[in-house]
């Protein structure tokens, strides 16, 4: 029909519809800009850490105190007692004193020795915390000791029984030459009770770790069960050893500093620098 003639007619309106392109960034909602925390809780903060630092130092002026009150007594104490002043001059002095001789090969390397051992001893459980990342690691809870322990009732007790034969030397068959049993003895139970040590740790966190990270239950409780497995191992150890055996073993296990000479604290002294380096550096 023509313009104008007949009913009006408006005309279709076209309905414009935006669709947003795949790569235009979403609306995201404004956050709220966060305030800088006020003066008063930094400075807080800052008097907790200056507090926590100055505990730390006085910590360690006493302990260093204490260190040095136990270096002059273990020097000056004993069966025969000595002053401050003999202490002095046989460390310093050349007299040639009995008081040398005691001071310089008997109680030096016994105290030298026992540092080391404290040292080692110290390290050894930072580094098995922080192996496990807890501070309930401690080698006698998850059986690190036990494991020692029978390393060292393996060869004090069983290896006499099968490499030793009658006088007390080792066959000479198995070593090839007539050696004395004590000897090779004292030098296999240190290395026997480091592999014991280092096999249990293996079994703890083989047994502990789930997806690479130790969980303490698991831990606790492996713990546990190899303490009481290396328990019966070495009691079973006690029971088989002869009256020899038995008061190595026993010696072993307690402990004893009397047959300490410089020759045998530099091996031992060297081998702890060393291990302390290395646990620093890592």
């Amino acid at each position: 029909p023509r313009i104008g003639s007949g009913p009006t007619m408006s005309a279709p309106r076209s309905r414009v519809i935006s669709v947003a392109s795949p790569s235009s960034p979403a609306p995201q909602a404004s956050q709220p800009l966060q305030a800088p925390p006020p003066a008063a809780a930094v400075s807080a903060v800052t008097a907790l850490r200056e507090r926590a630092a100055a505990r730390q130092r006085a910590t360690a002026w006493v302990l260093g105190l204490c260190l040095l009150v136990g270096i002059w007594l273990s020097l000056s104490l004993g069966a025969v007692r000595l002053s401050p002043e003999a202490v002095w001059a046989a460390l310093w002095g050349d007299t040639g004193s009995v008081a040398e001789v005691i001071v310089r090969a008997l109680r030096a390397p016994r105290l030298l020795l026992a540092a080391t051992a404290g040292a080692v001893l110290a390290m050894s459980g930072v580094a098995l915390q922080a192996l496990f990342r807890n501070p309930l690691a401690d080698p006698a809870l998850i059986g690190v000791s036990a494991g020692a322990a029978v390393g060292a009732a393996f060869v004090t007790v069983l290896l006499p029984a099968i490499l030793v034969g009658a006088g007390g030397t080792a066959g000479a068959a198995v070593l090839g030459a007539s050696v004395d049993a004590s000897s090779v003895i004292s030098v296999l139970a240190p290395l026997a009770a480091f592999a014991g040590a280092v096999g249990a740790a293996w079994v703890l966190w083989r047994v502990a770790a789930h997806g690479g990270q130790p969980q303490v239950a698991r831990m606790l409780l492996a713990g546990v069960a190899l303490n009481a497995l290396a328990g019966s191992l070495v009691g079973l150890a006690l029971h088989a050893a002869d009256a020899h055996g038995l008061r190595a073993l026993t010696g072993w296990m307690l402990g004893s500093l009397a047959g300490s000479t410089w020759r045998t604290v530099a091996a031992p002294v060297a081998l702890a620098l060393a291990a302390i380096v290395a646990l620093g550096r890592t």
